[in-house]
């Protein structure tokens, strides 16, 4: 499957169809959203509260603010721009747990690597890993919501070492579908 957004607005890939193509694409997009550097930014947390948090994400972004999400920084917006932050998340694959027209259930696998701008918490040290969330979406004004943000089990592929090359693990990554991301469109 190849993942499509019908627009980028704000540099946010959105209009993803109502269909299980369309969930997929919208969760694998709003993975990359949520690990973004620039979340540290208060224009593109404010675009993401406007295009992709829904349902009782919304409410916990309005309760709590961003602080979980970037880190608790003091100077967010200076992070955004800084080229030594590196906040990427990479989706391998995907998985649909539950499907309606209405709400849908996404599991998907990635890596993800971050470094640099919070001297504290645990955006603190260059790390790198592979990992996965489930992605809970409802659908809302013609677009996907991202309404539950949840980690799930995934896959670790094995190592040069041929560490955690198992049938077992070989299952559990043959269970994911392969993501392969394809924007259609901008306003900017």
């Amino acid at each position: 499957m190849v993942a499509t957004a019908g627009r980028v607005i704000d540099g946010i890939p959105t209009a993803h169809p109502q269909t299980e193509a369309g969930a997929a694409a919208a969760a694998g997009a709003y993975v990359q959203v949520w690990s973004d550097r620039r979340q540290f930014d208060p224009a593109f947390q404010d675009a993401v509260e406007r295009l992709v948090a829904g349902g009782a994400l919304r409410a916990e972004l309005d309760d709590t603010g961003w602080g979980a999400v970037t880190g608790g920084t003091a100077e967010p917006a200076r992070l955004a721009e800084d080229p030594a932050v590196v906040r990427l998340a990479v989706p391998a694959g995907y998985r649909i747990d539950h499907f309606t027209p209405e709400r849908a259930v996404v599991t998907v696998w990635y890596a993800y690597m971050q470094m640099g701008g919070v001297d504290t918490g645990p955006f603190a040290r260059p790390a790198s890993s592979w990992l996965a969330n489930r992605i809970t979406l409802a659908w809302a004004d013609g677009s996907w919501k991202n309404v539950v943000f949840e980690e799930a089990d995934g896959p670790v592929p094995p190592t040069g070492t041929g560490e955690g090359a198992t049938p077992a693990n070989a299952r559990a990554i043959n269970g994911f579908t392969q993501y392969l991301p394809a924007a259609v469109g901008s306003d900017r």
